[in-house]
């Protein structure tokens, strides 16, 4: 169903996958819904990111400590979408490229945790 429309396709390359299917639910639901499903998110994020640098002060793995720092910018993505405009004063594509950079910056974090030697 997507990928037969061509603008949303590209909409969902541009901005990305997970940001694009994100955009859809919250039409669907209702706005504050979606607001509450972010802030659960980045709450969440943040604890996550927490009980990760816990265990990084035990065990001082590198590793741990990417992983707390993706959390971390996990959380800030997640509010990202929905204090853009009262606070950054930027509009959606401004989001969606920090978003989509953000993702970015996750991921290698992720990628870099997995590959580095203690």
């Amino acid at each position: 169903m997507l990928l037969l429309n061509l603008p949303g396709s590209f909409a969902m390359i541009h901005i990305g996958f997970a940001t694009s299917l994100t955009l859809r639910a919250a039409v669907e639901l209702d706005y504050e819904t979606f607001e509450w499903f972010s802030f659960i998110i980045a709450i969440f994020s943040i604890l996550l990111c927490a009980i990760t640098l816990s265990s990084y002060r035990t065990t001082r793995s590198r590793r741990l400590l990417f992983v707390a720092v993706a959390f971390a910018l996990f959380g800030v993505n997640a509010l990202l979408g929905n204090y853009d405009v009262l606070v950054l004063n930027i509009g959606p594509l401004g989001v969606a490229a920090a978003s989509a950079i953000l993702s970015l910056i996750i991921l290698i974090l992720f990628f870099a945790a997995l590959v580095v030697k203690r």
